[in-house]
């Protein structure tokens, strides 16, 4: 693959296509992030604590079961099509996704009616043994109520991810990243203040229901778009091989973001699991923008590890990473100088998770300079690593969240999820370079990070320091910040490879055509 000006493997016209790949799924995540910020300081200011608490907890468990019963198929369906797409295999397309989406709605359907009947046990299990009864009795009737929409939610996350690997990202821009987080919000919104838990998680479940009706006419007219008919083999074998660990990593993933608020209500009760919930809720920001980057490059990686070019790989991974860099540090370092003014647009009372914040700012920093180094494992067929790699920080994670709640509260979950992401990061990232003889260190990634670091780290300190501490004195603070940081990005545009991404007014051409 010829390299070009401000490339290293891949040539332009596939930079600036991932480049506007990119940009569209960071401009979808933003609406999520802020939609899901939104939603989180609405349930903590219209709830009362304890009822906040029930309404996380809940929707924690049912993003755990909800991806256990995806089985994979989400990345196992971009892996494989867009393999298959590269290979000129297009008999093959309609199979793949014929021999994914079965399995997942019968264990969804089987899950749920296990969650119907086990209701009970398992809400005094979610609560601590202080908690007030008729609290017990509403987390009973949550769980019944969103055992419904379990397999919903799975089948709608694999029917995104089949049109991704067919190369089509509106679904997952347009429905999963603009429509229904905004309709949670909108929903949970207009609930908040006037009902209880039961009630706002309702409103936060239907609108998967009607995401999966748009996603799945969007994927029917794609695949008549993209795949024509054909007999061609389903990869049956091949493709539940390369999921099956995936199903178990993706769990364990989930564990890792999700199990800690569990816990926490288990353990210490719903208001501490509320404080800890929107203490943590920061690091959607930072997640969305790199699910953005990621989702972006995965079809990319997939085809260049497909079909063996690991020079192309090496720069989809190295520009991502310096993507990943500039978008996510300045959230995490605004997040690590100021928790306390952060937390404060959750209400009174929030302020004691400011631990928890610096904990985890400081080990997200880390794990976005690595890049979506699980991804390229999971790419080059090394399902079996990522899932050992998960695995190992699931467990170091669930041992020390056991041990460290109960004698430091909140802080010791932040401490437990903070040394799983470490785990997480670092050791792929060691595993990709010995065995693919791939990195994300490169001129970009650097640069980055130390502009990031200087306009969004130093400059937040120095500014707020001789200041009296107030929400309004931090919003001025951070936008003064952006607009130095801006300003250098523009600067900075070439070495970062940011002059492939469109800029409204120049009829989508690369802002390298117009500079």
């Amino acid at each position: 693959m010829s390299s070009g000006p401000g490339a290293t493997g891949e040539p332009p016209d596939d930079v600036r296509r991932l480049a506007r790949r990119g940009s569209a799924g960071l401009a979808g995540s933003a609406v999520t992030a802020l939609a899901q910020l939104a939603l989180t300081v609405v349930v903590a200011r219209g709830l009362d604590k304890p009822q906040a608490g029930i309404f996380f907890t809940a929707t924690s468990l049912f993003l755990i079961l909800s991806t256990f019963t995806r089985l994979g198929t989400p990345t196992g369906l971009v892996w494989a099509l867009s393999g298959q797409r590269a290979r000129g295999e297009n008999d093959r397309l309609r199979p793949t996704i014929g021999i994914a989406l079965p399995p997942v709605l019968i264990t969804g359907l089987v899950l749920a009616l296990g969650l119907v009947l086990a209701a009970h046990p398992i809400a005094q299990a979610l609560l601590s043994e202080n908690t007030a009864p008729e609290l017990v009795d509403r987390m009973v009737l949550i769980l019944r109520a969103m055992a419904i929409f379990v397999p919903v939610a799975a089948i709608y996350d694999a029917v995104c991810a089949a049109s991704r690997g067919l190369g089509v990202m509106r679904s997952t821009i347009y429905v999963e990243r603009l429509l229904r987080p905004v309709l949670q919000c909108l929903a949970v919104a207009a609930l908040a203040w006037y009902s209880g838990a039961l009630l706002v998680t309702l409103a936060w479940l239907v609108p998967y229901a009607f995401a999966l009706v748009l996603a799945g006419q969007m994927l029917l007219t794609v695949v008549r778009r993209t795949a024509p008919p054909g007999n061609g083999p389903a990869p049956r074998r091949e493709f539940w091989a390369f999921t099956g660990p995936r199903a178990l990593a993706n769990l364990a993933q989930t564990i890792q973001q999700r199990l800690d608020i569990v816990l926490v209500g288990a353990l210490l009760g719903p208001r501490e699991a509320a404080i800890y919930a929107a203490a943590t809720r920061f690091l959607v920001l930072g997640q969305a923008a790199g699910l953005a980057i990621s989702m972006a490059v995965e079809p990319s990686l997939g085809a260049a590890l497909g079909v063996g070019d690991r020079r192309g790989a090496g720069t989809v991974y190295r520009l991502g990473t310096a993507w990943l860099v500039v978008v996510t540090w300045p959230i995490y370092l605004f997040a690590f100088v100021a928790p306390g003014l952060v937390l404060s647009v959750f209400g009174r009372g929030y302020g004691a998770g400011a631990g928890v914040v610096r904990v985890l700012a400081a080990a997200m920093l880390v794990a976005t300079g690595c890049g979506m180094v699980d991804l390229v494992l999971m790419m080059a067929g090394r399902t079996w690593w990522n899932l050992g790699n998960v695995g190992l920080g699931v467990g170091l994670f669930v041992v020390a969240d056991l041990i460290l709640i109960p004698r430091q509260g909140i802080r010791g979950a932040a401490i437990g999820w903070a040394v799983a992401i470490l785990v997480n990061n670092l050791l792929p990232l060691a595993q990709v370079g010995a065995a693919l003889r791939l990195h994300p260190f490169g001129r970009a990634t650097a640069v980055a990070a130390a502009w990031a670091l200087l306009a969004c780290g130093v400059l937040p300190a120095v500014l707020l320091l001789p200041l009296h501490g107030s929400l309004w004195q931090l919003v001025a603070v951070v936008l003064l910040a952006l607009a130095v940081y801006g300003a250098g990005l523009f600067r900075l545009r070439r070495p970062l490879e940011l002059i492939h991404l469109p800029i409204p007014g120049h009829r989508g051409r690369a802002l390298a055509r117009t500079a």
